[in-house]
């Protein structure tokens, strides 16, 4: 991934697919319903996109920008997606004064600050190696002794490179990727069972237990609401 720095802040976010940025080795996932705002100056790798479309917005500290100082994740609802197309159309001359738009877009933003915690990455190496194959496959459900005889080392020392380069032993951080896995697509409105399928949960119940002790609520009530197969995304 080129690494990018810029001297205005940006919001970055994905109009159609998905795609993750990596900010202070973090991954930050970018998508329809999740924008991500990176102050000015902060450096970030950029994936080469595929399957995703993605707009960079770059604001002077002359426009009304939020007062914040660290990366911070923004949440997309409907309000918040049609004024980001109505500025963008607005910088090609589409619409009302792109600086009008600006600072419409601009003043929505503090209500959608999401406040979640990151995933911090692996410094080590080898931890490294399994962490983006995790993040790549969350439903891998290989243990770490699995991990630790496909890279040929033990699985303590597998253990003691996640635990001294993130702070959470191998279990933890998997949970937590599974947990971020989830969440695009809760604020997809893609039912609780599905997703826990799909991020490595053998039941329903085991996801929302875990979301629970993450995020302090059950997935029902993180952004959008998705109960069953045809649910339709709300905010509470």
């Amino acid at each position: 991934m080129p690494t990018c720095r810029h001297e205005t802040h940006e919001l970055a976010w994905a109009s159609e697919g998905t795609a993750t940025l990596r900010i202070d080795g973090i991954p930050w996932v970018v998508s329809p319903e999740s924008a991500v705002w990176i102050p000015l100056g902060v450096p970030h790798k950029v994936p080469v996109l595929r399957k995703a479309i993605v707009f960079p917005l770059w604001f002077t500290d002359d426009a009304p920008v939020p007062d914040w100082t660290t990366t911070t994740a923004v949440w997309v609802s409907a309000d918040l997606r049609s004024q980001l197309m109505r500025y963008i159309q607005s910088t090609f001359g589409q619409g009302t004064s792109a600086s009008i738009e600006r600072d419409r877009l601009l003043a929505m933003l503090p209500a959608h600050a999401q406040h979640e915690p990151q995933l911090p990455m692996p410094g080590d190496p080898r931890a490294s190696f399994v962490a983006e194959r995790l993040l790549a496959d969350p439903a891998d459900g290989r243990s770490i002794e699995d991990w630790a005889r496909e890279i040929g080392t033990s699985s303590k020392t597998l253990q003691r490179a996640f635990v001294s380069t993130t702070g959470l032993n191998f279990v933890e951080w998997r949970v937590r990727a599974r947990l971020n896995a989830a969440l695009p697509m809760l604020a997809q409105g893609v039912a609780v069972s599905r997703i826990a399928e799909q991020v490595g949960y053998s039941s329903a119940t085991g996801f929302i237990a875990a979301f629970r002790r993450q995020f302090g609520h059950p997935p029902t009530a993180h952004g959008h609401v998705a109960t069953g197969s045809d649910a339709v995304p709300t905010r509470p």
